[in-house]
């Protein structure tokens, strides 16, 4: 699959002028989105763009092996509905249902099994390609909001039975689901995070040497 868009001048060489920094920005203000507030589309040309990013992502032997396919039609979009898990993660109806079904756009996150293969064999197609498929993911997340787009990785689907009811070619795994919209006009609360003490560890440093005891509280005080 091709994807439009101009052609990117690429990123930001390390130490440029506000290059490092608005990176940062950008990290920090990626977050999942409620699906609801997901409803206004954007530009298809603007999409694009942030999905062909994904080739600034490291691979495995630069094999690339992904495949993002932006779904275009109303009863592709409901297949994707009726396979949303509840929050139990069983198949019954739930929210996410309509939400997805209104959700301005939504892509098929694929891995592209020929190229996973091709290198590594099954240690590639099972563990490298799953890893490179989730950094283009996030790559292309962070090219979306750049360009003004919001987003939410849909983790409650059934992936497995999704795949087969979409029909995908078997040279194409589902790996994801990411719905895509407008950024809402007013600031969200960002979940609250980790703070670097708490997940940041040099060797033989003892487990409970820096954040709290138990290692699951998160930034206070910050939106």
């Amino acid at each position: 699959m091709s994807v439009g868009g101009e052609e990117s001048t690429g990123p930001v060489p390390p130490g440029s002028a506000g290059g490092p920094r608005r990176t940062e920005e950008l990290m920090e203000a990626l977050f999942d989105v409620p699906l609801a507030a997901l409803r206004r589309p954007v530009e298809p040309r603007l999409l694009d763009e942030a999905l062909a990013a994904a080739r600034f992502a490291p691979s495995a032997a630069n094999l690339q092996p992904w495949t993002f396919v932006r779904v275009s039609q109303p009863r592709t979009v409901s297949i994707i509905a009726e396979h949303a898990l509840s929050s139990l993660g069983l198949p019954l109806p739930n929210h996410r249902n309509e939400a997805l079904a209104e959700a301005a756009h939504l892509v098929l996150v694929c891995l592209n099994v020929l190229r996973a293969k091709c290198r590594f064999g099954d240690r590639g197609l099972e563990l490298f390609a799953v890893q490179d498929v989730a950094a283009a993911a996030h790559t292309v997340r962070l090219a979306a909001l750049e360009r003004g787009i919001a987003s939410h990785w849909v983790r409650e689907l059934d992936l497995a039975a999704l795949d087969e009811a979409l029909g995908l070619s078997p040279r194409l795994r589902l790996q994801a689901v990411i719905a895509f919209g407008q950024a809402p006009d007013r600031q969200l609360e960002r979940p609250p995070r980790l703070i670097p003490s708490q997940f940041v560890r040099v060797e033989g440093e003892p487990l409970g040497a820096a954040g709290s005891p138990d290692g699951t509280g998160a930034e206070e005080g910050r939106s």
